[in-house]
């Protein structure tokens, strides 16, 4: 697999430096070079680096507390249930491979609901008017046209926007421990097999999803167990 290549970014934003106590005194240091460079690379007069209180990310982040309150807080709970009863291990790559099997497809149905949901709920500030239906009355009223004069390369490779290929690649600094193990190489070659066993993650099973995580984990161990011997 090719990696990934991270370069610099286009715009970058951070809260007023106000904030700040005096303790934070080096923080503050390194958040101004960081905008100096970053403006030094990017240009002036584009928005490259923006301060400032983001009272505009407020609806982006009431949509995060709600797709955590809606997804993302059942299936952490209902995983860390599983772990309690010692049916998942998150050291364990097989383990993790039943998990993707099952669950993935669920969490995936959820996002796609919410989405669904979100998009068709009224706003009180806005009239009563959804989501969908602000953003169809944008279309009409201001048409197709975007002004692409700020960054007319969007236009032409929208793929590589905001990726500079003759920066030098800089490295991630991270205290993130975990390490996703690739799957044991049976495990992929019995892939198939599983859909006879769950043939629809998405159909019930009384658990939420834990009794087909139990078939397939059964299964999937006694097959790697006999291919072993």
């Amino acid at each position: 697999m090719k990696p990934r290549v991270y370069s610099i970014c286009s715009r970058m934003e951070w809260e007023n430096l106000a904030c700040l106590t005096d303790c934070e005194e080096i923080l503050e240091l390194k958040i101004f070079l960081l905008a100096q460079y970053i403006i030094d690379r990017r240009g002036t007069n584009r928005s490259s680096y923006i301060t400032g209180r983001s009272v505009h990310n407020q609806r982006i982040e009431r949509l995060w507390s709600e797709v955590n309150r809606v997804v993302t807080k059942h299936f952490k709970e209902l995983f860390i249930a599983m772990e309690d009863e010692n049916i998942l291990s998150e050291l364990d790559e097989i383990d993790l491979f039943f998990l993707r099997y099952v669950f993935l497809p669920r969490i995936q149905n959820c996002l796609e609901q919410f989405v669904d949901q979100w998009n068709n709920h009224n706003l009180s500030t806005m009239r009563g008017y959804s989501p969908l239906q602000l953003w169809q009355l944008g279309m009409i009223d201001n048409g197709f046209d975007v002004d692409m004069n700020d960054d007319p390369q969007y236009d032409t490779n929208p793929m590589d926007y905001g990726v500079d290929i003759n920066d030098p690649i800089t490295g991630i600094i991270t205290q993130n421990k975990i390490s996703i193990p690739l799957p044991h190489p049976d495990v992929m070659v019995l892939e198939q097999e599983l859909r006879r066993i769950v043939p629809n993650p998405l159909s019930e099973d009384g658990r939420y999803g834990i009794n087909q995580y139990l078939s397939v984990q059964h299964f999937l161990r006694a097959s790697l167990s006999v291919s072993g011997d």
